[in-house]
């Protein structure tokens, strides 16, 4: 190792590597690492810190392909901590509308041969802590996850909320957002979710499937629904073994001047009758009390401007809910054809 001191050029030294630094102490295997082009520190024959030519810092290796960029093959944990209250992470200015961007990335494999992450692989998870008086514990946490089977240009996502409950110091889930925009929450919690709006414009029924399973309340809104015929709408919930279509107690008063009543078993009977050449619109409220039954009640008015109808009843199923169905039928089974309007459910 050779070092020149000169009043003109100041101190010079020699190129080196990490196992054989430019300059070193007693330590021969630590020192400052000279490059062409760039500058390191060496610590145990390893670059610890790089410069390179172009002005990027690599803490954990020698190649750092962005401004600041670190790398540890062995452990994923990197912390920045201070008794400041405060740390600007980042900040950008510029004349557009961009602001500044906080990147997680995930590969399998490794970064220098990476494959493609599976479902049900984290993306990227924030998560707040609080000192107990003996350890930190997470106080809540926001997680990234691959919501489905990935594939080119596709990359299906949801993020899960999570908040720890008073007397515990493990996190449980609360909220999910999923890669089509529904949000759901933990069964016992109150969550308002609306499914996409259905034209009842053709078919023999309007259907609604994958409706959780923690749903306490379903709201169905008809808005201007007809069908070609004068048979009632019915409504009939379903379970993982198809809808039920027997075992209602159901009820539908047609108000007029000489108020009709007309019963079914085959569902709740939303109108009792109706006029092929208008329409109906209106809600109907399901509510369970537990253990699979479910009673409802609702109002419609119709595009004639006469006749309200009311419906109400209750069922008893042998599963949990997860679908329902509008009908237009004086029957079990599906009978008469939509040809107008919109339904839509919303469920809590």
């Amino acid at each position: 190792m050779a070092v020149v001191i000169s009043g003109d050029t100041g101190i010079t030294s020699v190129n080196g590597t990490a196992s054989a630094p430019s300059i070193t102490g007693a330590d021969t295997n630590t020192g400052i690492v000279y490059g062409t082009d760039t500058l390191s520190l060496a610590t145990g024959g390893v670059a610890a810190v790089t410069i390179d030519s172009s002005q990027n810092v690599g803490i954990g290796t020698s190649s750092p392909a962005n401004k600041f960029d670190v790398y540890d093959a062995a452990s994923a944990t990197s912390s920045v901590s201070g008794d400041g209250a405060v740390f600007n992470i980042l900040a950008r200015a510029s004349s557009d509308s961009s602001g500044p961007q906080f990147s997680n990335q995930k590969f399998r494999g490794t970064i220098a041969s990476p494959t493609v992450v599976a479902s049900g692989d984290i993306t990227g998870r924030w998560v707040c802590f609080g000192y107990d008086g003996t350890t930190l514990r997470a106080t809540s946490e926001i997680r990234s996850v691959v919501d489905g089977t990935p594939g080119s240009s596709d990359m299906p996502g949801r993020l899960v909320f999570y908040t720890t409950p008073d007397g515990s110091g493990t996190s449980t889930e609360r909220m999910r957002i999923d890669s089509s925009g529904i949000v759901t929450g933990t069964a016992g919690n109150l969550m308002l979710v609306s499914d996409t709006t259905k034209a009842s414009t053709s078919g023999t029924s309007v259907e609604f499937t994958a409706i959780p399973s923690w749903v306490k309340r379903i709201t169905v809104m008809l808005r201007g629904v007809s069908t070609n015929g004068t048979a009632s709408f019915l409504l009939q919930l379903g379970t993982s073994g198809g809808f039920v279509t027997t075992g209602y107690v159901s009820q539908a008063v047609y108000l007029y001047a000489n108020p009709a009543v007309y019963n079914t078993t085959s569902g709740f009977n939303l109108t009792g009758v109706n006029v092929a050449a208008e329409n109906v619109s209106g809600q109907f409220i399901l509510s369970t009390l537990g253990g699979n039954i479910w009673t409802g009640n609702g109002g419609f008015a119709r595009s004639g401007g006469l006749y309200p109808q009311i419906g109400m009843g209750g069922v008893s199923l042998a599963g949990t809910v997860d679908r329902l169905r509008i009908i237009g039928s004086n029957t079990a089974a599906p009978a008469d054809t939509f040809d107008a309007g919109s339904v839509n459910i919303m469920y809590e």
